[in-house]
């Protein structure tokens, strides 16, 4: 029966691992390809192309059609849109000139069509490779190490290629359908002596991994079971293009771009402001201010029914460690406006408010503030740094000048923009800070403070001094000091506070404000910054500012924001931070499979099974959870003792949606398993025929 189940897998997989270059003989027929594009659709982008964008370019009549098209396709794929360089092509060029270089078999074979070939263009260079050669009774064999953020694909994970004979070219391996035992030269040996001879010529690590590709995976080497997850992830590998989570990428990329086409702005013309701020539950988000320069920057249009109107997208790309992406949001807002708005409006800036739930750590973010009116983008970019609080410690967010403040509802506060402790205010950029003698210098910022020393009673005030001048007049600096109680922090250990200057008859110049924060017994300091210039007339417009309510409102009630917090966790390496923010978006929503799966991942490479069990029982999956999570979940099930568990588990995975071969021999095996071999054979057999039903794949395209 090992026999017969590993005979319907591996003709599961190869189905599976379909190439993209497979299309319907009638399409064939009716298009007669240049050779210039055949090369492209069937060499170029042969692993990369969907089968929906397939279709769609064999449908096309013309080669202008067909040039535009394949500008459209690597448009999509851009990491940057903004950038005129395309990174992603740049990439994919170079990965096909390397494999051509180093994997082609002579004339007969080019490095593009062997399978170490596909998976690095796929892929991309692999983290670790480890080449071994010259064993006794091992064939010789390629390990290579992946780390990947793709969704699609486990965090880390082995690819295997072997070579079944001595005039080969490496294959990739299997660990279910292929078994350890073809990895040994001799022949009728089963996988336990299989394992031994592996463990004996190229080490324990090496015969581990001919069991199971998934590094965070328990296996028993002493009694082998092979993974029939390392199978579900290569089969995704090889599909990896038509993969759910990458066609839903470039869809909603495509959407993006097909809304129409924009002119991009760099310069100053968009200003940034961004800022940390804690929520009322301790929670740190980087509030943002985008603002242009003059009231002519920005268009409103009018319908063919007389009605005003206004249409912008706000687009934040976040970036961590190593300036890899961690997440995307994107809010659009479209209103109407009256005419007496109007009018109000021709004489003010534009601006855009948000907030990115983001945690510790250092961050690139990237904006592109859109007006659709008028098709023209204006983009700009911020550091940030989010401050660790030690437990002893304190830090002052950066000062924030504003023009004016308002309540709040207390419900509302910290969900709008530049909102806490019940109270909005409406930021200044530091462009505009050009003062009148007649006005103040208005700023507020919060102190975070650990649970040390200042929340011990009857510790005293702390003292805020404000030192102002202008640098290199000698004996002008001024110097404020405020007390500020301990009192008024708040059980997270977060205080707003703020101070008003009235600027009178100082000379004009430039100036530079300095807040120096003394806890009370003088051992812990803060401090903060901040440049302003006094002039004779200003000549500053006032501002109109918008935020997308319903947009954040959403993120907030169905996880997505937790879910973002936690992919910043995962970025900076925390696992507990994650694993929290993870689960509270699935409390959330049930449905968020993004956070399902991660969790998942996590968790299981932590083998921490009763966690994963108890999942499984609390958040119920749904038709669109990925069959490995499903596996992974019903494995933990089996682990902590609740087969039956895991049956019902994978059972409703069949009933909910058309899972693929694994699932339903997984649950074959645990019908056995609990002594059940009619319900396994049954199984077994229904497996067998979904396998029946799978078009058989093609083989790629070769050059003579």
């Amino acid at each position: 029966m090992r026999h017969l189940s590993r005979t319907v897998l591996s003709v599961f997989i190869l189905a599976t691992f379909a190439s993209l270059l497979t299309q319907s003989a009638v399409a064939k027929e009716k298009t007669i390809l240049p050779p210039h594009y055949k090369e492209w659709l069937e060499r170029d982008v042969a692993y990369l192309i969907t089968r929906g964008e397939k279709s769609d370019f064999l449908k096309l009549k013309t080669d202008a059609e067909r040039d535009k098209y394949i500008e459209w396709f690597w448009a999509i794929r851009n990491p940057d849109p903004s950038s005129p360089i395309n990174t992603y092509k740049e990439e994919h060029y170079k990965r096909l000139a390397y494999v051509e270089d180093h994997f082609g078999i002579g004339k007969r074979v080019p490095g593009w069509a062997t399978e170490r070939g596909r998976i690095y263009i796929v892929l991309g260079e692999p983290k670790q490779m480890a080449t071994y050669q010259g064993m006794d009774r091992v064939r010789p064999m390629q390990i290579w190490f992946y780390e990947t953020v793709s969704p699609a694909l486990p965090p880390f994970f082995y690819v295997v290629f072997y070579k079944k004979d001595s005039f080969g070219d490496y294959v990739t391996y299997s660990p279910y359908f292929d078994g350890p035992r073809e990895l040994i030269t001799e022949r009728g040996v089963n996988d336990i002596s299989a394992i031994k001879m592996i463990q004996r010529d190229a080490g324990q690590e090496v015969a581990r991994t001919s069991l199971t590709l998934l590094p965070d995976e328990p296996v028993n080497t002493q009694n082998p079971q092979p993974s029939m997850q390392s199978d579900v992830m290569m089969s995704v590998i090889h599909d990896l293009a038509n993969s759910p989570a990458n066609v839903d990428q470039l869809q909603r990329r495509a959407a993006m771009m097909q809304v129409t086409s924009r002119l991009l702005v760099g310069g100053e013309t968009l200003g940034v402001l961004t800022a940390p701020l804690r929520d009322a539950e301790g929670n740190v988000k980087v509030h943002y201010l985008l603002r242009l320069k003059r009231p002519e920057d920005f268009t409103i249009a009018k319908n063919a029914d007389g009605v005003y109107y206004f249409s912008v997208e706000a687009r934040v790309q976040v970036y961590g460690p190593d300036d890899k992406l961690i997440f995307t949001q994107e809010r659009s807002i479209k209103h109407t406006v009256t005419q007496e708005e109007v009018d109000q409006m021709k004489a003010k800036v534009f601006g855009y408010e948000g907030w990115l739930p983001l945690p510790t750590g250092k961050y690139h973010l990237k904006f592109l503030l859109t007006n659709w009116v008028n098709n023209v983008g204006y983009q700009g970019e911020s550091n940030i740094v989010v401050p660790e609080v030690p437990s002893t410690g304190m830090v002052i967010t950066p000062l924030i000048p504003f023009s004016s403040l308002s309540n709040i509802q207390p419900e509302l506060s910290g969900l709008v923009p530049f909102s806490v402790a019940g109270m909005r205010f409406s930021p200044l950029l530091m462009r505009e800070l050009y003062l009148s003698p007649a006005a103040s210098l208005q700023v507020f910022y919060q102190i975070w403070a650990g649970r040390g020393e200042l929340f011990k009673p009857n510790t005293g005030d702390m003292e805020a001094h404000y030192a102002f001048g202008r640098p290199g007049a000698v004996g002008e600096a001024k110097v404020i000091t405020d007390p500020v109680s301990p009192s008024q922090f708040d059980p997270t250990g977060t205080m707003l506070t703020g101070k008003r200057i009235p600027l009178g008859d100082w000379p004009q110049g430039n100036y530079l404000l300095t807040l120096s924060l003394n806890s009370p017994d003088g051992r812990q300091k803060a401090s903060g910054t901040l440049v302003f210039h006094l002039v004779a007339d200003p000549g500053t417009n006032p501002d109109w500012d918008v935020f997308d309510g319903e947009g954040i409102s959403k993120d907030v009630r169905d996880g997505t924001s937790d879910y973002q917090r936690a992919l910043c966790y995962q970025a900076f390496k925390d696992k507990d931070g994650a694993i929290q923010w993870f689960r509270n978006a699935l409390a959330k929503n049930p449905r968020q499979e993004e956070a399902r799966t991660s969790l998942v991942n996590i968790e299981f490479g932590r083998q921490n099974y009763a966690a994963l069990a108890k999942l499984a029982h609390d958040v119920p999956i749904t038709g669109d959870t990925d069959d490995e999570t499903i596996l992974r979940l019903a494995e933990a099930l089996d682990k902590t003792g609740n087969t039956n568990g895991a049956i019902d588990l994978l059972q409703t995975a069949i009933k909910m949606k058309n899972p693929d071969g694994p699932i339903y021999l997984t649950l074959a095996t645990y019908y056995r398993q609990i002594g059940d071999t009619r319900k396994g054979d049954d199984w077994e057999k229904k497996g067998r025929e979904i396998v029946k039903k799978t078009p058989p794949p093609a083989a790629p395209t070769t050059k003579e």
